[in-house]
């Protein structure tokens, strides 16, 4: 497994140990910062651009909390330079740089007039086995400065190419026959042996085709999933709930197929980590096959609509997304309170039942995604993207008590 190096300024581990060359290459291209106070809450937040042609990483950081930290940074790794920070804001142009050999700080703008400030402190953590970094920027780069965590933008679509796939799955339910529309989106490998966790999503209403949420599907499998849309021709969400098990038991039939190459989903799918997803109807099917399921870990249910009933005793890990302007919010209070796992609850200022209008949905996308990369994918460090509030999302969430010993 590859390690995740610190690098300091006092240069106590090798730069070389962080392996740029081969953990930056497939980044995504855009990032954003947030900047958390020892009480972890966001204090300042920026958005920056990796370049992977110049190794720069610019960060512009004009959102801050009162009166906090403003200014202009710029990190760059070249082999023969090692890691530098450039720092540049109302009062100072200042220059830190950790050299291979560690020999400490250089601030060739210092002109020894300027009042003296507490080097910074730079760590460095490989997202594992995914692409993608955490880059943490701590230290007095000026007074009220936070620490920057520089995380993927999860709006934005992820490094995974993508291959698509049509397929019929046949299901039954109360002795009625389905032959289910589903469209896998399937990531390509970066390396031989690996495994993606699967997602299924239901599309919301009647869901009788895929189509329509090819685009959501195609969006979390470009993080590293493997994701299959599914048209439920019509079912209830009582119904969809059980034929999300029966597309399940299809995927991992196809994964345990011998390898051959017309057997696209052979030995691809990590099958410890497995979630429902879901849109109104939709969703609230998702919550339901995740309860009654123990192969769902997962739950991520937009906007749920539906019947309350008892579920089941599975307790997944949860993530319910839901607008202040839908129609059906007391449907969404319901099923989320039906939950009995860890769960967050996120409700976005302004949206309706669908997700619009689109600024809101692409916020919806960032904080979805982000409890994929989290709680999913293992990317820890996203999950300050998905429970950070601000003004347009409000945040609750849960998190059971472990059971006792007796």
């Amino acid at each position: 497994a590859q390690s995740n190096p610190v690098i300091t300024a006092r240069g106590d581990i090798p730069l070389a140990e962080a392996n740029p060359e081969q953990t930056l290459a497939p980044m995504i291209g855009n990032f954003v910062a947030l900047g958390v106070s020892d009480a972890n809450q966001v204090t300042a937040k920026a958005r920056g651009v990796w370049s992977i042609e110049k190794r720069a990483l610019l960060l512009k950081v004009d959102e801050a909390k009162d009166g906090g930290y403003e200014g202009l940074l710029v990190f760059t790794w070249l082999p023969e330079k090692g890691f530098e920070c450039y720092e540049f804001c109302a009062d100072a142009h200042r220059h830190y740089k950790l050299s291979k050999q560690g020999d400490g700080l250089q601030d060739p703008f210092d002109d020894g007039k300027s009042a003296k400030r507490t080097p910074p402190r730079f760590s460095f953590a490989p997202f594992e086995g995914q692409a993608g970094f955490s880059l943490t920027v701590s230290g007095a780069l000026g007074e009220r400065q936070p620490a920057f965590t520089f995380v993927p933008d999860a709006s934005q679509v992820g490094p995974y190419e993508l291959e698509t796939l049509r397929s019929d799955i046949a299901g039954k339910t109360g002795g009625r026959d389905h032959t289910m529309q589903a469209i896998v989106a399937l990531p390509k490998r970066q390396r031989p042996d690996q495994t993606f966790p699967l997602l299924i999503l239901s599309p919301g209403g009647n869901a009788e085709r895929p189509d329509g949420y090819l685009p959501m599907a195609t969006h979390f499998a470009s993080q590293g999933m493997i994701a299959i849309v599914v048209g439920f021709n019509n079912s209830s969400a009582e119904d969809r709930a059980e034929l999300f098990k029966q597309v399940l038991d299809w995927a991992h039939a196809e994964h345990a197929k011998e390898t051959k190459p017309e057997h696209k989903l052979s030995g691809m799918i990590d099958t410890t980590k497995t979630v429902a997803a879901g849109h109104s109807r939709g969703g609230y099917a998702a919550i339901v096959a995740g309860q009654r399921h123990a192969a769902f870990t997962h739950v991520l249910a937009l906007a749920p609509s539906g019947p309350e009933e008892s579920a089941g005793d599975n307790k997944p890990n949860a993530c319910v997304i839901v607008g202040s302007e839908d129609d059906y919010l007391e449907d969404c209070a319901k099923a989320y309170s039906s939950l009995a796992g860890k769960k967050i609850r996120l409700e976005l200022n302004g949206m309706d039942h669908f997700f619009y209008p689109r600024p809101r949905y692409d916020e919806m996308l960032k904080r979805g995604t982000a409890f994929l990369h989290s709680e999913v994918l293992g990317n820890r460090v996203l999950g300050r993207v998905l429970s950070a509030p601000s003004e347009v999302v409000k945040v609750e969430s849960a998190t059971p008590e472990p059971a006792k010993k007796d």
